[in-house]
């Protein structure tokens, strides 16, 4: 295998039966690698019944063959750009590419309810995604397109709550941008019929529809009908189905607090001297109360179930202002995003068909009490929204809820002093929380020529139970970092300003971690904690097992990842012991059997070339001209099936 493959083009084949031409721009090399990214909808079968190179003099265009095309694409997420059943003209606004949108991919879909549903013009179908919030579709006319309103034909009135429309002018080749620009988010009111959504308008080639969250955290997401327009009205949103009150549909009790409607009319000040009551809930399991988390007894907690999207409405009966939040932890995971909400009117079931968001706080991961202040806000009924927990920890709750008001708003703190002990690492998906940890404290700067990377740990790809990121960078040569999966792992640093490193030190895991980048960038995305850009610094392969200490060329930013490409014999997980970065040292070699412990890579359908093998000096070969003077000859492979070998691929 090549340490160093060079892309030399990277070619979309449509959704079709038949011959695929694919031309690019010319390339040279020895070795060619057929390196197939992904199949449409996560087809798990990979493979072709034949593949040949040619030199043409025509580089640089693709073509498909088969005149079969426009067949549809398979689920699992992205549409085919070919001509296809999307390709049908809807009603649409006219923007400044003069067209329609059309759907590019998408999040997911269940039977009979495809994404395409969403732009057919046809209220007997709908889009209906699979596992919950989060869901999205991509949409573009080929150019660059203006909009400022979005129209929303539900089919069921709890499928969509909070949009985000965000926009992009490029995407990857999985189709999906790197860095989504938010145009406008939009909170959809309870009901079924049809929503129009105005927003300030935005330019981009493509747009994104992302579902946040959908009422009451309704597991299916989706809608009738989706479709963007330019209207000149950008900035106000509306309801427009005058039905609405009568077909408002609420969710489902799960427990509310009985408070009549004539001990709610009793007015009282709206100040923090008079405490707000509970008035109801999305959910709570057996012995977790929701009204716990409003007893003042350390003893009891509020745990809901059904994972995100859980809360509690509370009121005092009249208008109230607050600025400020207390929340006492019962466990470090279960709150991590919480939004604000106030609202002057509950309906019959006491829940609002419009909250309005007063603040969004981030909770650090910590046990103890959280202070988290905002700019003040009036309103008669209260709603403490949990967004996110930990990890996706799927049991959300408190021990304590108290809003008041402080004259402090803005600001939020943690006010638990044994934080940095308390601090669990997030779970998979993988972010850390940037609450004070043990990975804040400062390193200390050694003496000498060696001086000690101050880098914390945000950011991760995945962890396995019990092998949480964490363990990577405790110090600690007794815990690892585990992550399912034989390639792409990283871990993602923050050196809270501007750092220069030359020297990584790695404590390997047996067989865990082979190809090795060293990454940097000068910014994340904010949501997810990602670098839109990332640079790669040095790449080299480790050792089997044992330390590595590991020079390069000095590199300057305040992003660093550790990106892990592949592991030794394709080992099912990838991992480390500990890592740590310095600046600019001496090179020194730390471990003399490096190259004993190097072990080879087994089969599994490729040249045996062992590491060990490998290091010894091979006689230089006489490089041959690229062209098309000779077919190229199969030299390894990933896998194959029985009968279906990989050398079927050219045997004519």
């Amino acid at each position: 295998r090549a340490t160093d493959w060079d892309v030399c083009a990277t070619l979309e084949v449509p959704l079709a039966d038949g011959t695929f031409e694919g031309s690019f721009e010319a390339c040279t090399g020895e070795y060619w690698r057929f390196y197939v990214v992904t199949s449409h909808g996560g087809n798990k079968w990979v493979g072709a019944r034949g593949i040949e190179f040619s030199l043409t003099g025509d580089g640089g265009e693709s073509e498909e063959t088969d005149e079969s095309e426009s067949e549809s694409v398979e689920s699992e997420g992205e549409t085919d750009e070919s001509e296809s059943e999307s390709e049908e003209e809807t009603e649409g606004t006219e923007g400044t590419a003069g067209g329609p949108l059309e759907l590019v991919s998408f999040s997911s879909e269940t039977d009979g309810f495809a994404a395409t549903n969403a732009f057919d013009v046809d209220d007997g179908t709908s889009w209906i995604a699979k596992g919950g919030m989060g869901q999205w579709v991509v949409l573009s006319n080929g150019a660059a397109a203006t909009f400022d309103h979005v129209t929303i034909v539900r089919d069921h009135s709890k499928r969509i709550q909070t949009v985000r429309v965000e926009t992009s002018d490029s995407l990857d080749d999985r189709r999906r941008a790197t860095d989504w620009d938010v145009c406008a988010t939009l909170e959809v009111p309870l009901a079924d019929g049809t929503f129009e959504g105005s927003f300030e308008a935005c330019t981009g080639e493509y747009w994104r529809f992302y579902v946040v969250t959908s009422h009451g955290g309704n597991k299916w997401v989706g809608a009738r009908g989706i479709e963007f327009s330019l209207t000149g009205d950008g900035g106000e949103s509306e309801e427009t189905d005058e039905s609405e009150s009568e077909s408002q549909e609420t969710a489902e009790s799960e427990g509310e607090t009985d408070e009549s409607e004539s001990e709610s009319e009793e007015e009282t000040e709206g100040t923090a001297s008079e405490p707000l009551e509970l008035v109801s809930f999305s959910s709570e399991t057996d012995g977790f109360a929701a009204a716990n988390a409003f007893d003042d007894d350390d003893g009891t907690s509020w745990i809901a179930k059904g994972g995100m999207g859980q809360w509690v409405v509370l009121s005092n009966g009249a208008a109230a202002t607050f600025d400020h939040v207390t929340i006492v932890r019962d466990h470090s995971k279960r709150i991590q995003t919480v939004r604000v909400e106030t609202s002057d009117s509950l309906d019959d079931r006491r829940r609002a068909t419009d909250w309005d968001v007063c603040a969004t706080l981030e909770v650090p991961l910590a046990d103890g009490t959280f202070e988290g202040s905002f700019e003040a806000c009036t309103g008669e009924y209260w709603r403490f929204y949990v967004v996110t927990s930990h990890g996706g920890n799927k049991w959300v709750g408190a021990r304590g809820i108290e809003f008041s008001l402080t004259g402090d708003g803005g600001e939020s703190e943690e006010t638990d002093e044994s934080e940095s002990e308390s601090q669990e690492t997030a779970e998979s998906e993988g972010e850390t929380d940037e609450s004070e940890s043990e990975s804040e404290e400062d390193t200390e700067e050694e003496t000498g020529e060696v001086v000690v990377g101050q880098v914390e740990l945000v950011a991760f790809s995945g962890e396995a139970d019990s092998f949480p990121a964490s363990n990577a960078v405790d110090n600690d040569p007794a815990t690892t970092w585990v992550a399912p999966g034989p390639t792409d792992h990283y871990l993602v640093f923050d050196g809270a300003g501007v750092q220069t490193l030359s020297q990584v030190t790695l404590q390997l895991a047996s067989r865990r971690a082979k190809t090795v980048r060293i990454e940097t960038a000068d910014s994340l995305n904010a949501d997810r904690r990602r670098a839109t850009n990332w640079q790669v610094c040095h790449t080299f392969d480790a050792p089997s097992s044992g330390e590595v200490v590991e020079d390069f060329e000095a590199c300057t930013a305040r992003y660093w990842r550790l990106f892990i490409v592949d592991s030794h014999s394709a080992n099912k997980f990838i991992g480390l012991v500990d890592v740590s970065f310095a600046g600019t040292v001496e090179s020194e070699e730390t471990d003399e059997s490096e190259s004993e412990a190097s072990e080879s890579v087994e089969s599994e359908g490729e040249t045996d070339e062992s590491e060990s093998e490998s290091e010894e000096e091979t006689e230089e070969t006489e490089e041959t001209e690229g062209t098309a003077g000779g077919p190229v000859e199969l030299v390894s492979f990933s896998s194959e099936t029985g009968g279906f070998e990989a050398a079927n691929a050219f045997d004519g």
